[in-house]
Order: structure tokens, then C-alpha cells, then sequence
């Protein structure tokens, strides 16, 4: 492992990190991290910087550890092959999902799935879910030996959805996405297709139940966020009241930017994330407020476009996943949705805002272009937590003889 480069040039790295406004522990944490791989290098047979990756992974002492130690590893690795500086992106090091793992046998099948239903016109993010779950399928078969699908055993596919105790593992999302994977690949590999489609049992198609915001939640929400006295921070109080307010998915929020808001329209308008289509939405005094509180007093000063900007430099967009942390400390603050399983992402407040709506007897096509929906179909899942227009679907049961021992008189 040559690291010539590295030690001649790391100061450079460090002065770069100092100037846009890393932090002083961050900083000292990677020149620990660059003296130790330039001292221990000759000590370990590191061929590149992935074995090192694989030294950190075998001797850290928990995953957070690792994976702190793993983005430090890829800072240096940018900057000494590539002469990158460090942007706040995963580097080259980090490799995600299972497509990436793929031999190129298996690599062909998902990439024909994904051109053939893009020149469909499926959406680009339903197929990028077919494409990771069809990877997972094909990595299962991968990891146990299998190179050709003429060689699957029908115990192997089983085992992929179903557990040795006979449990689902994986449902028919799952098993549909495979079925299609397969029957879509049959003029790459007719015959092994057709064995493997064999072999895939049929599973029972489950709906959960939806869960809902109550009045009573969603109404401490706007308390807690009217409440300039909390801990909530303006930017968090400001993505909080563009998804209580517009039910805007978490990945839409992210990818707002300052021009996206049109002050002297008093419009948002935004490039849906889902589904690629424009949306415009008016902008209510509560959200703009809130925006302008953002950028007048907390937003960083940074050259970059996007709205919403993390805490710490390099300054750039936020992400869905920080979206979601924020509606979690929200929940937090308020002690509600504390149970396992309770959801408390954003989204659940697009289900509040639909479900009322509907309640209030609004048309599906004006709540379709409110939430941003193409498929007026889409609307129907939140018809199952519409409760005001589910009553009215209910059948009286005073035709039926009810005994007395099941409404006592009070």
C-alpha cells in the first residue's frame, strides 16, 4: 500500500477542512486517524484502503464506532487517490445495496428489469424499489453459491420468504416484485426463469392497519411548534410546519431550495421527488413566517441552494432521513408515539391531513392536487382511516334481538 502521496500532502487536507469550517475535533480526529495509517501500515498487510476498512470493521468495539471510523477512512482515501476534498458525501469506500454486490450474470437481469419498465414509463422511484428488492433476491442466491438460476433448489427460494419454523420473512410485495423480475428476464434466460418461477410460493396479500394521528396529537404538534419557548430549533420549527400544514413527503422538504419559495407570488413550488411533477402550493402565513425566521436568524451563510442546510460545514441540503429525525424529536419533546412500532415520520401527518379533508367532504381531486397525487387511485389508502365517512358506511342492528346483559342500563 503506497501512502507517499498521503504523507506529503495531508496538511493540505487539514488546512482545507480548517478553512470551510470543519471543526476543530473533527479535524484532529482525522489527522489521528491519517498518523495511525501512516505509522501501522508497515505493521499489517493493507494491500488498499478497503482492507483497512476491514481491519476497523474486525477491531472496533461497537457498529457506531466503525462507522465513524469507516467516514474518517474515506475522507483520507478521496483525498490521497483521487485529490478530492471532502464535500459531506459518502465516499467511494462505502458501497450500498445489494445491486452493487452482483455478479455481472445477476447484474444483467436487474438492469434489464429496470430499462424495460423505464422505457415503459414506470416511475423512476418504483423502479428503483423493484430494482434493490429484485438485488436482494438475486445477492440471496449469490451468497449461497448459486451462479446460474438453473442451479436454484425450490428449499432455497422458500427460505428466502419463508423461515424454518414456517413464518413469513418476506411478504407479497416482496413475492410480486420477483414473479415480475422473473417473467420480465425470460428472453435473457427462458428456461431458468421458468424453473425459479416454480419455485416461488404464493403468499397471502395482508393489509395493516393504518396508523392515524388523533385531534388531540395533531393539535399538540401545532402547539409545540407555535411555542417559540421549547428547545425546537427555527429550522426544525419551520420543516414542521411545512409538513403539519401541506402533508409534503420527507423527501420533498429536503429538496427544497431558496428559490423555491416565491415571496412576491406567495406560492411554493417544487419538483416532486416521487413522482417528477411540478407542484405548487400557496404559501400560508404560518409556513412563511416560519421560513423567514429560518433564514433570517439560523441559516448558515453558504453559497449552497438548498433551504434547509445541516448544522455542520460543509454546509449542504439535508436529506430525507434528517426530515425524518425531526418529526422524531418533535414526538419526543411531546411524549407521544412512544410505543415500538408507532410511526412517527412526517407521513403521518399527510395521512391527518388527507383523512380530514376527506371527513370535511372534499373532493378526492383537490386533496390529490393538495398532497401531490398523479393516480387519483392513490387516495385510497387513506380512505381506511377516514372515520367521519366510515360511519356512514356502517348497517343499523336494531332489527336484531340484542340482550339486555350487553347494554346495561346505567
Amino acid at each position: 500500500m503506497n501512502l507517499e502521496n498521503l504523507r506529503d500532502k495531508y496538511p493540505r487536507l487539514l488546512s482545507y477542512m480548517t478553512d470551510i469550517g470543519y471543526s476543530e475535533v473533527y479535524i484532529r480526529s482525522v489527522n489521528k486517524a491519517i498518523q495511525w495509517i501512516l505509522t501501522e501500515s508497515g505493521n499489517h498487510n493493507w494491500n488498499d484502503y478497503h482492507d483497512v476498512c476491514k481491519y476497523y470493521e474486525q477491531t472496533s468495539n461497537t457498529h457506531n464506532d466503525y462507522k465513524r471510523k469507516r467516514a474518517q477512512l474515506g475522507v483520507i482515501m478521496e483525498f490521497d487517490l483521487y485529490g478530492k476534498f471532502p464535500d459531506g458525501k459518502d465516499s467511494k469506500l462505502i458501497k450500498k445495496g445489494a445491486y452493487t454486490r452482483l455478479k455481472p450474470t445477476f447484474k444483467a437481469f436487474v438492469d434489464y428489469l429496470c430499462q424495460t419498465e423505464l422505457e415503459r414509463g414506470v416511475e423512476s422511484a418504483t423502479v428503483s424499489v423493484w430494482k434493490n428488492e429484485a438485488s436482494c433476491f438475486l445477492d440471496f442466491l449469490q451468497e449461497a453459491g448459486i451462479c446460474r438460476l438453473s442451479d436454484v433448489r425450490e428449499g432455497l427460494v422458500l427460505s428466502f420468504f419463508i423461515s424454518s419454523d414456517m413464518k413469513p420473512i418476506r411478504g407479497s410485495s416482496y413475492r410480486w416484485v420477483i414473479d415480475h423480475l422473473l417473467k420480465t428476464c425470460m428472453p435473457l434466460d427462458k428456461e431458468g426463469c421458468k424453473k425459479v418461477l416454480s419455485f416461488i410460493p404464493m403468499l397471502r396479500r395482508t393489509r395493516k392497519n393504518i396508523q392515524y394521528l388523533t385531534s388531540d396529537e395533531h393539535q399538540k404538534i401545532l402547539d409545540t411548534l407555535d411555542d417559540a419557548t421549547n428547545t425546537l430549533t427555527l429550522r426544525d420549527r419551520a420543516i414542521g410546519q411545512i409538513a403539519v400544514n401541506y402533508g409534503m413527503r420527507s423527501g420533498d422538504i429536503a429538496v427544497l431550495a431558496l428559490d423555491s419559495i416565491d415571496w412576491d407570488r406567495d406560492v411554493i413550488r417544487i419538483i416532486q421527488r416521487k413522482t417528477q411533477q411540478p407542484l405548487e402550493l400557496p404559501l400560508l402565513t404560518v409556513v412563511g413566517n416560519a421560513i423567514h425566521d429560518y433564514k433570517t436568524h439560523e441559516r448558515p451563510s453558504s453559497t449552497c441552494k438548498a433551504l434547509f442546510l445541516t448544522w455542520n460545514a460543509p454546509y449542504r441540503g439535508i436529506s430525507g432521513e434528517v426530515v425524518w429525525r425531526v418529526s422524531e424529536s418533535i414526538m419526543n419533546t411531546l411524549g407521544i408515539r412512544q410505543e415500538k412500532g408507532d410511526r412517527k415520520g412526517f407521513h403521518i401527518s399527510r395521512h391527518h391531513l388527507v383523512t380530514t379533508l376527506m371527513g370535511k367532504g372534499i373532493q378526492q381531486p383537490i386533496i390529490s392536487a393538495i398532497v401531490g397525487h398523479i393516480n387519483p387511485s392513490s387516495i385510497e389508502t387513506y380512505s381506511y382511516a377516514d372515520h367521519v365517512n366510515l360511519k356512514g358506511c356502517a348497517l343499523s342492528i336494531e332489527r336484531f334481538p340484542v340482550g339486555e346483559e350487553v347494554f346495561p342500563n346505567e
